[in-house]
C-alpha cells in the first residue's frame, strides 16, 4: 500500500530519470521502458510487449529481468537524489524467480525492502558516506506475479568515492 501520495516534485524527478535512463542506457530505449509512477517510496516502469517478445510469443526473460533490474536501480537513485544532490547507484547482488510466462504489457514495481532503510540512506549520504540498500520488485502484478526480484544496490553521492 502506498503511503506517501505522489507530488509534482516526484513526477519532475522520475521524467528526468526517465531521460536519463533514455540518454545513457540504449536496452532501457530499445526496449521502450518508461517510469510510469513513483510516489517517493514506490517505482513503476512499464515497457510494451510487442517489443520485448521471445521465440514464443511471450516477454523475453532478458527483458523481464532488465525491466526488474532497472526498476530497483531507478528507485535506489531517486531515493538517493532526495538528498538533493545528484546520486549514482549500482546494483551488486541479485535474486530473481520467473514464476510464469507474460503475455500482457510489462509493468515493474520496486519498493524497499525495509522501508526505515530509505533514513539510514539519506544519512550516509549526507555524511558523504555510500549506502546499501535492499530493493524488491515484481512484474505482473500483485495477485499473479510472473517475476519475482530482490536486488542489493550501493548508492552514493556523485563526487564522492563510491567503493
Amino acid at each position: 500500500m502506498h503511503s506517501t501520495p505522489p507530488s509534482a516534485d516526484h513526477a519532475a524527478r522520475a521524467l528526468a530519470l526517465e531521460a536519463r535512463i533514455h540518454e545513457h542506457i540504449a536496452l532501457a530505449r530499445a526496449m521502450h521502458v518508461r517510469v510510469a509512477a513513483f510516489d517517493g517510496e514506490r517505482l513503476t516502469l512499464t515497457a510494451p510487449l510487442s517489443t520485448n517478445l521471445n521465440d514464443k510469443g511471450t516477454g523475453f526473460a532478458g527483458s523481464l529481468a532488465t525491466l526488474v533490474t532497472l526498476a530497483g536501480w531507478s528507485l535506489a537513485t531517486l531515493l538517493g537524489e532526495a538528498c538533493g544532490e545528484r546520486c549514482e547507484a549500482a546494483v551488486y547482488h541479485t535474486e530473481l524467480d520467473f514464476l510464469r510466462p507474460v503475455r500482457e504489457e510489462l509493468q515493474a514495481d520496486a519498493w524497499l525492502a525495509d522501508a526505515q532503510d530509505a533514513v539510514l540512506l539519506q544519512q550516509r549520504l549526507l555524511a558523504g558516506k555510500r549506502a546499501k540498500l535492499a530493493i524488491c520488485a515484481r512484474l505482473g502484478g500483485e495477485s499473479a506475479p510472473a517475476v519475482v526480484f530482490k536486488g542489493n544496490y550501493a548508492v552514493w553521492r556523485v563526487g564522492t568515492q563510491p567503493f
